[in-house]
């Protein structure tokens, strides 16, 4: 089965096969990958769950970061996995306000987004 079966055009569902998706840096939020830490290190995974092992799209959920005072002229991250911009995405909220929203690309890879936020600048 896809795993996006029902999401976007024939072109952008995958065939069921694993993907990667290529995660870089120290930190990253997902759940499709079933692979927590180990109660040692944060760093490192646990064994019991070894890669490969997934628990699919079911959970879900919201994350919110503490207020910040936008101080550069740029934000860049990395996204991946769903598609659907009413329902799967990272938003930035400027004094409360929804202003900036992007999403994945059907694919679990990696992308880079970066937002232009100069006009917000010294706004939370």
């Amino acid at each position: 089965r896809a795993v996006y079966e029902g999401y976007g055009n024939e072109a952008s569902k995958s065939s069921g096969d694993p993907q990667s998706s290529r995660l870089v840096g120290r930190y990253y939020v997902g759940s499709f990958e079933k692979r927590p830490s180990s109660l040692e290190s944060y760093q490192s995974p646990d064994n019991t769950f070894p890669l490969g092992n997934f628990q699919g799209d079911e959970p879900t959920g919201t994350l919110t970061s503490d207020p910040f005072i936008i101080l550069g002229n740029k934000i860049s991250f990395l996204i991946g996995g769903g598609c659907n911009a009413l329902t799967v995405y990272v938003e930035l909220l400027v004094d409360g306000f929804p202003s900036l929203r992007e999403t994945g690309k059907c694919s679990e890879r990696m992308h880079k987004v970066s937002w232009d936020v100069e006009i917000f600048k010294n706004r939370a």
